[in-house]
């Protein structure tokens, strides 16, 4: 049986590791690599190798987008095992106090 120690230390390092991917994510939303689109625009310069460039930095943009996305969801879902290890530490808590 895992002890209500055990749990609460489980909890607190998903929670360290959901602000982890929290701060993670807030640094790909400020990268400078969201201005690309603006900086690789026509006025930059036209032809065949600027549209796969501008259709590259799009693209990558998006997935910064959806990866920071996707790294706030994961945290929230760290958050929300933490919570439940926490209760699960206050059961097993009291299980062991009743005689």
């Amino acid at each position: 049986m895992t002890t209500p120690d055990e749990l609460r230390e489980a909890a607190t390092q998903a929670r360290a590791a959901a602000e982890d991917l929290r701060r993670l994510a807030s640094r790909i939303d400020a990268s400078h690599v969201h201005e690309l689109p603006h900086l690789a625009d026509d006025r930059t310069w036209v032809g065949p190798l600027a549209s796969a460039l501008q259709d590259a930095v799009r693209q990558g943009v998006a997935e910064l987008r959806l990866l920071s996305s996707d790294l706030r969801a994961r945290a929230t879902q760290l958050e929300l095992e933490a919570s439940e290890r926490d209760r699960a530490a206050t059961r097993v808590a009291l299980l062991l106090v009743v005689p």
